[in-house]
């Protein structure tokens, strides 16, 4: 086995077979649903593509659970390859969590943009309801100032979940956190119950997952 330490904050745990071909790599992520969640990407059916030794099954787990199960045809060595990519501040300029545009939809009900995962404001009599808190805290606490900017008199009471995807629930900890209802779509209730059981990393003090490894 070898391990190291990967951007000074990711421990990474390799396993290699008896002819020292790497069968195994983990580590632990940040994952705003989860917490500290594990990683594990596993290599096997090594095949020989002109004189280079190379995985036709690669399967990478994020939780126990599959996020990628590839099956390798044919793999050409040191082939060229022209990838542009774009510098880290153009990235930033791309998204940022706290901006929120916002666009009035009808009397009392708003759209909040601002990257790639959107949210809506609706005001009720006594209270403003938010459907969706994607992505992350930091999104999550954005939509929420943007909806009290909205509706300042009024307390945020519920959080609407369209579905169970982790780009669609990562701020949701955040918002339970505060102690707002959570309502989501009846086919999703098992998940979110086996996440409210305590099968996920939160932190019983504040509903939140426990982010050891990238606390911020």
């Amino acid at each position: 086995m070898i391990s190291y330490t990967a951007l000074n904050k990711y421990k990474l745990v390799g396993t290699l077979d008896a002819q020292n071909l790497v069968t195994k790599v983990e580590t632990k992520v940040a994952n705003p649903v989860l917490g500290d969640t594990d990683l594990v990407a596993t290599y096997s059916d090594y095949k020989d593509f002109n004189g280079v030794k190379f995985p036709t099954k690669i399967l990478i787990a994020q939780g126990g659970f599959p996020i990628w199960d590839l099956a390798i045809s044919n793999v050409t060595p040191n082939a060229p390859l022209d990838l542009a990519v774009l510098s880290t501040r153009r990235q930033r300029q791309r998204f940022h969590p706290r901006k929120r545009p916002v666009r009035k939809l009808a009397d009392g009900v708003w759209h909040v943009a601002g990257g790639s995962h959107h949210s809506v404001v609706v005001e009720f009599k006594d209270y403003i309801a938010v459907a969706e808190a994607p992505l992350d805290e930091a999104r999550s606490q954005a939509v929420l100032a943007e909806a009290k900017k909205l509706v300042p008199n009024k307390p945020v009471k519920y959080l609407l979940t369209t579905h169970h995807h982790f780009d669609h629930t990562g701020g949701s900890a955040n918002v339970r956190g505060r102690r707002r209802h959570h309502r989501h779509a009846p086919d999703q209730r098992s998940v979110f119950r086996e996440d409210a059981d305590g099968s996920s990393d939160l932190d019983s003090a504040t509903c939140r997952p426990r982010l050891r490894n990238n606390p911020c």
